[in-house]
């Protein structure tokens, strides 16, 4: 066998429990990735180094905690072209190495183009699938009939808000819904004006000016807090149709990602590769979808923001599920033993007791199988805190608060301390 290509496909803003779930018509919101994960590895329990996108792919590419190369902070964060990435490493052992990105927070300007020797991004910031998997379906048909193995990394933002998508599946979740949100959801910043089950349409989230570019400050959510909490800003409560709606704008747009997903593995197939190719589809981080106040990823480290899908498809690697504890900035190593570089580790040797991720907020999360331990960096300066508090929480694996006199704290807090490091 010659030696293996690997295709990367990233989901941006997609959250573990919509793969696979039923939708209003009782049938797979993910039929394509779902016809993938019977050929390949699924694992269940993976979590994203960073709730963000730059700092979660960096991870990713890097095989290491993000702030590892800096602070997490748009305005600074910029990897060098010598940056160690998979892209690199590959790239100095004679792959092609390309890739197609949907611009944003993976625009050029961050560095994540260090290794890739033709790194195409899109115009439009946070476009669709429907915009990049054009292009990549044009470059693997090239890549496949090369004479080199190649990386392509292809990814998408239809995930991430505004969610609203052209075409038979707008809202397709919600058909009977004729609410006033029908029209408001297509404005992105609509999405940034929700919190506490209210909408306030007076709320202008700070902009985050660069040299470079603009984005949303990271304060917006202590300026929405305030912004909810005076009496004089007018809000629109959100009744059960409204959430309804807007859970089902958001399971939507997952449908819609699958569809061009699918599109780049039935490629794949077609092109006479699969056999000789590792294929990795994932999401960089979740949503929150108003659990914890906010439709955002951004604003905390909780299992809906991290916990993320993850499929492996590699020659050797037997098809299954695989429910252990796994954080995706680990999967740098196995991929290059898959693709003959390294003797190990291998994908088989994948999981572990503790999943680290950080945020650009200051938060840091350990989680166990058991639960996860929540704290912000000022937290963590000094010595164990007598009890939880704003910047500290301890949850059980369902997501709900423990007491701090539970066991899960002892065990949780070194680990926490160690990892922040």
């Amino acid at each position: 066998m010659s030696t293996p290509n690997l295709v990367m496909i990233s989901v941006d803003t997609m959250r573990a429990d919509r793969l696979g779930k039923k939708g209003h018509n009782g049938e797979s919101l993910t039929p394509a990735m779902d016809a993938f994960a019977a050929t390949a590895t699924t694992f269940t329990a993976a979590y994203a180094a960073s709730n963000e996108t730059l700092f979660s792919h960096a991870g990713l590419f890097l095989g290491k905690k993000p702030s590892t190369f800096g602070p997490l902070d748009y305005a600074t964060y910029r990897l060098r072209p010598d940056t160690p990435t998979l892209a690199n490493r590959l790239a100095q052992a004679g792959w092609r190495t390309e890739a197609v990105v949907a611009s944003g927070h993976l625009a050029p300007l961050f560095g994540m183009g260090a290794g890739f020797q033709r790194y195409q991004s899109t115009t439009h910031p946070f476009a669709s699938f429907q915009v990049t998997v054009p292009e990549a379906l044009r470059r693997l048909e090239v890549l496949s009939a090369g004479d080199r193995p190649f990386l392509l990394f292809v990814h998408g933002y239809d995930c991430h808000s505004p969610y609203i998508k052209p075409g038979p599946l707008h809202h397709s979740e919600t058909p009977d819904y004729t609410g006033a949100l029908v029209n408001q959801a297509e404005n992105p910043l609509f999405w940034e004006r929700l919190t506490d089950t209210a909408f306030f349409p007076e709320f202008q989230p700070p902009p985050l000016r660069t040299k470079d570019a603009s984005f949303l400050d990271p304060a917006m959510f202590n300026a929405l807090a305030a912004h909810a909490a005076d009496p004089n800003w007018p809000r629109e409560p959100l009744t059960a149709d409204d959430i309804a709606f807007i859970n089902g704008v958001y399971d939507s747009a997952v449908a819609y990602a699958d569809t061009h997903v699918g599109r780049v593995l039935q490629a794949i197939d077609n092109l006479g590769i699969a056999d000789n190719t590792v294929v990795v589809l994932f999401s960089d981080h979740g949503e929150d979808i108003l659990a914890h106040g906010a439709m955002n990823h951004r604003i905390s480290l909780h299992d809906e923001n991290v916990h993320v899908p993850l499929i492996i498809r590699a020659p050797g690697l037997a098809p299954g599920r695989r429910d252990e504890l796994v954080q995706l900035q680990d999967l740098t190593a196995p991929l290059l033993t898959s693709l003959g570089l390294a003797d190990k580790p291998t994908f088989e040797e994948l999981g572990r007791d503790y999943v680290f991720a950080e945020s650009m907020l200051g938060e840091q999360s350990i989680r166990s199988a058991r639960g996860r331990l929540r704290a912000h960096t000022a937290a963590l300066a000094g010595p164990r805190p007598p009890e939880p508090g704003p910047t500290l929480e301890l949850l059980d694996a369902a997501g709900q608060p423990l007491p701090w006199t539970d066991p899960l704290a002892d065990e949780l807090w070194p680990q926490l301390v160690e990892a922040a490091r």
